[in-house]
């Protein structure tokens, strides 16, 4: 217990990301945190930079479309504009005059700022016609956030979780108070419900349920959860097969923007989100007779056990790892 303590201190420090490591590999999980290492990476405009560059585009454009009336009150052409105005001020911000004056990364850049300005076009459309409005972004849980971080308490010990939701939506009417959780995808991982049942991809029901008990913290607090969903964040290029017409290439395009996820299963709320009887932008659909198909909390404590107990691999089993577990 003492060896223990020592990896990974008398409070255990969580996020999203650390649970699924250590659900997806717990050698992985005791190579990263627990002896701290960390594989080598060369500098390049990759795709965790691409994910960063994304989310600070959406977040600030979102927050100042917000700040001047909603997307109802703002064109599209307003909306890119000031999509625009934050793509330039990252790259004074956050990007190096080697990475602006190099040819390769330049043009990569230009055609990021072309694949975030599709996708802000398209969050755009959806909140458009949306009855849920944002209310924040960049939400933070933790002990200087606006939320406090979630606690749980085990007899092994506690641990306490931590991180960001990317958006949070409210839902004001007469017929109910409800939220969401958004978080914008920018990488090719889709959500899987049995990922779930193994204890992985719980980030966005933890911050769910999170919300829902902040009692008066916040302003979706103490509403009802309307489900949480995953908004792609890159538009990938299509492929495209000889003699293909335009409206197939738009119709596969809309298809890969869907978003995934989990909805509350009730009419009033679907309709808020995307009204009409043909979704093209939520995960789910309606049938001929009208029902609705498509898209329970997992236990976190029992992964903060496992971790306090010490259940790091048999490596004289060997388990079988994932390629990310060898970063020596």
């Amino acid at each position: 217990k003492e060896a223990v303590q020592g990896l990974y201190g008398r409070q255990l420090s969580l996020s999203a990301s650390r649970l699924d490591q250590f659900a997806g590999c717990r050698y992985a999980f005791f190579l990263r945190y627990g002896l701290k290492l960390e594989p080598w990476r060369q500098a390049s405009f990759d795709a965790p930079v691409f994910g960063t560059f994304a989310h600070y585009v959406l977040e600030c454009t979102v927050r100042d479309v917000m700040a001047q009336g909603g997307f109802h009150e703002t064109s599209q052409d307003a909306v890119c504009a000031i999509a625009q105005k934050y793509m330039d001020e990252y790259t004074e911000k956050f990007m190096s005059d080697a990475q602006q004056t190099d040819e390769r990364c330049a043009y990569l850049f230009r055609r990021n700022r072309q694949e975030v300005l599709g996708i802000v076009r398209n969050v755009a459309d959806e909140l458009r016609v949306s009855r849920f409005a944002p209310c924040d972004e960049e939400l933070a849980f933790s002990k200087d956030g606006a939320l406090p971080p979630v606690y749980v308490e085990t007899p092994e010990g506690q641990a306490v979780l931590s991180g960001f939701v990317d958006r949070v939506d409210v839902l004001d009417e007469p017929g109910g108070k409800y939220f969401r959780v958004i978080d914008y995808k920018t990488g090719h991982k889709d959500f899987d419900y049995t990922d779930l049942l193994c204890g992985k991809g719980l980030q966005m029901l933890l911050y769910l349920f999170a919300i829902e008990r902040a009692k008066g913290h916040h302003a979706a607090a103490g509403k009802t959860p309307a489900g949480v969903l995953y908004v792609p964040g890159r538009v990938d290029v299509e492929r495209v097969e000889p003699g293909q017409t335009d409206e197939t290439l738009t119709k596969q395009r809309q298809k890969n923007l869907v978003r995934q996820g989990l909805l509350l299963r009730d009419e009033q709320v679907l309709q808020a989100m995307e009204p009409g009887d043909a979704p093209k932008r939520m995960c789910y659909s309606v049938k001929k007779d009208g029902t609705i198909s498509g898209g329970m909390i997992p236990k976190v404590d029992c992964c903060v056990e496992a971790v306090r107990s010490g259940a790091n691999p048999d490596l004289t089993t060997r388990q079988k790892h994932t390629r990310e577990c060898f970063v020596v």
